[in-house]
């Protein structure tokens, strides 16, 4: 989301939820994703009409991602 403050200044806010690309059962240590969640805050201020500075910051949670590390698992 953008919302302009004032005319040289540009306020950002995001929001993304992606859910784990590998279920529990294979998950394994070569590829440990489990569920995320990020938000963001950025704000962008227009120097002059050819140049902007900008900064952002984001917060991301990449859940528990368990591993069942004792079983074996082979690629024949």
């Amino acid at each position: 989301m953008h919302y302009r403050l004032g005319k040289p200044t540009i306020l950002q806010l995001g929001v993304a939820y992606d859910r784990s690309a590998v279920t529990k059962p294979n998950r394994t240590p070569s590829f440990p994703v489990d569920r995320q969640i990020r938000f963001a805050v950025g704000m962008q201020y227009d120097i002059t009409p050819e140049y902007t500075v900008g900064a952002a910051y984001e917060l991301a949670g990449y859940g528990g991602a368990g591993i069942d590390a004792t079983r074996a698992h082979r690629d024949f």
